[in-house]
């Protein structure tokens, strides 16, 4: 493993903020920055990047995001310590403030870096030192400011309301007799918070009531999370003919789910028994404070089990549904478009790969590929499927995976899916860049970089079985691209997690090297649109 550990550049500047009400001074805030930067500063370690000659701060409301106050333009060429300050007439409240740097001196051109605090409660009387990370923008790569305490992979990452980031389970131990065998992944049995200011990780694990990876998360309205399902151990065998290539072990599900409480900072069982033993199921909220479980790998290889997950009362109720799933499935993705969610993915060679089920009477409809149908073996695992919407039309895309016939390779295929709300669809396939599966596809909306916005993945298995350390990039218009940049996470089973500046948190994975060894990585990586 090749560690690369990052010249964080410190800024001098420390930028006071005044808050005041009726006129008498209630507390300030003063604003630690730190740059996501490789090359040293222009005087000093404590200094700027080279290419920052100005910059401009602003308080934004946490809840709608408007700007309630900023410094302007302030001219840093000079690279000198100094102070400033900003007195802001403004009633305790909720806020987060925004840094952006810019590669000139009056703040004309697009700001090239930019950084947000987590959320700030405003209070009367207290003064604070609040940390902002700020990154290169456009789409590039920043380091945080260390590694991973514990190499993982498949773990879920979730955003919390104070707009930290909680990183839970996956595996963290590989164990493989030799190049080219079958691996074993063990589940982690802790979670750790990722501080966005700080663009690191607290100092203490937090311990996991039962060790689980492959599982779901949920976050709840009350601002905490919720652990569904998943399995202490999985198969992992990318040279094998056996399809799919990620197996959770039958005989290590994890049939519970756990609730991480924001204000103990502790996880909590609230419910355990047999029908949420199951991995890699599909997950829809269903809007009311709840969730419904879409098949899985249960006691059987696929499973039809439609799961109702609902919190009434101060009690976490669980029901399995007179309804089922079209056909069997395990390894699905899903996405809710309107009332109803769309699942994809997970079945037999030859059966249905997506089907509706209505969020009321959770009745599952197949749905018809049309000509697509025959284009490739839509069986598809590893497979990502991500929604946008966009002018009252809903639009999906489905990228990569694997399908389930025996020694199948990564697919380059993708698909537009485009619902009307009334129960139509456009299917529309294109072609990828590379062929990928088990990567990463998050949606960026890129503002700060000329208004590009769509879809990034980043890693994945390669069709010739090495994992992959590129990125590529599908337009809202439907333009390919590859993006510049090299992954220091892993290849498969990143998990990743939007932060409150809109960048997205890549951390963990595996690596699978050109002799099929596979290996846990501790790097992670902030991908800055």
């Amino acid at each position: 493993m090749n560690a690369m550990k990052s010249i964080v550049a410190g800024f001098a500047l420390m930028f006071g903020l005044f808050f005041a009400c009726d006129g008498q001074q209630q507390g300030g805030l003063g604003l630690d920055l730190r740059f996501a930067q490789l090359e040293q500063a222009q005087t000093a370690e404590a200094g700027l990047p080279v290419d920052v000659l100005s910059i401009q701060v602003e308080v934004l409301d946490w809840y709608d995001g408007s700007v309630l106050t900023d410094s302007g333009c302030l001219d840093v060429a000079g690279d000198e310590e100094s102070r400033a300050g900003l007195q802001i007439d403004l009633v305790p409240n909720v806020v987060k403030v925004r840094v952006r740097g810019y590669g000139d001196s009056a703040c004309a051109s697009s700001p090239e870096w930019s950084g947000a605090s987590a959320r700030i409660v405003m209070a009367e009387g207290e003064e604070n030192i609040v940390p902002i990370y700020v990154t290169r923008r456009g789409l590039s790569l920043n380091p945080i400011r260390s590694f991973l305490p514990h190499g993982r992979a498949f773990a879920t990452a979730t955003p919390l309301v104070d707009g930290r980031i909680l990183v839970a389970g996956g595996f963290s131990e590989v164990e493989q007799g030799g190049a080219r065998e079958p691996a074993v992944l063990k589940a982690a049995c802790d979670a750790w918070i990722y501080d966005p200011g700080l663009a690191d990780f607290t100092s203490l694990a937090i311990p996991l009531v039962n060790c689980r990876g492959l599982h779901r998360a949920l976050a709840m309205e009350d601002g905490s999370v919720w652990l569904i399902g998943g399995a202490t151990q999985a198969d992992l065998d990318t040279t094998g003919g056996t399809r799919p290539i990620l197996r959770p072990s039958m005989d290590n599900l994890v049939g519970s789910v756990e609730r991480y409480d924001p204000q103990t900072g502790r996880f909590e069982l609230l419910k355990q028994e047999v029908s949420l033993a199951r991995a890699q199921m599909a997950l829809g909220p269903d809007g009311i404070n709840g969730s419904l479980l879409f098949g899985g790998r249960s006691n059987q290889l696929r499973s039809r089990d439609i799961l109702s997950l609902s919190w009434v009362g101060g009690e976490l109720l669980v029901g399995m549904l007179d309804e089922q799933l079209s056909v069997a499935r395990a390894g699905a993705e899903s996405v809710t478009l309107g009332d109803a969610f769309l699942v994809f993915g997970g079945q037999v060679p030859g059966e249905s790969p997506v089907e509706m089920i209505d969020a009321l009477s959770r009745e599952a409809v197949p749905v018809d590929l049309g000509e697509l149908s025959d284009l490739q073996d839509w069986s598809l695992t590893g497979h990502a499927l991500s929604k946008r919407d966009d002018s009252g039309a809903m639009r999906v895309l489905l990228t990569g995976g694997m399908p389930s016939a025996p020694a199948s390779v990564a697919s380059n295929v993708s698909m537009w899916i485009e619902y009307d709300g009334q129960g139509g669809f456009d299917f529309v396939a294109t072609q990828m860049d590379s062929a990928r599966a088990y990567h990463a596809a998050v949606y960026v909306n890129t503002p700060e970089s000329d208004g590009l916005s769509g879809w990034v993945l980043a890693g994945g298995l390669g069709v010739v079985g090495m994992g992959r350390k590129d990125m590529e990039m599908h337009d809202v218009s439907g333009v390919v691209r590859s993006l510049d940049g090299e992954l220091a996470t892993g290849s498969l089973g990143i998990c990743h997690a939007s932060l409150p500046d809109g960048s997205i948190l890549l951390l963990g994975g595996l690596d699978v090297d050109a002799n099929a060894v596979v290996s846990l990585v501790l790097e992670a990586q902030i991908l800055a649109p």
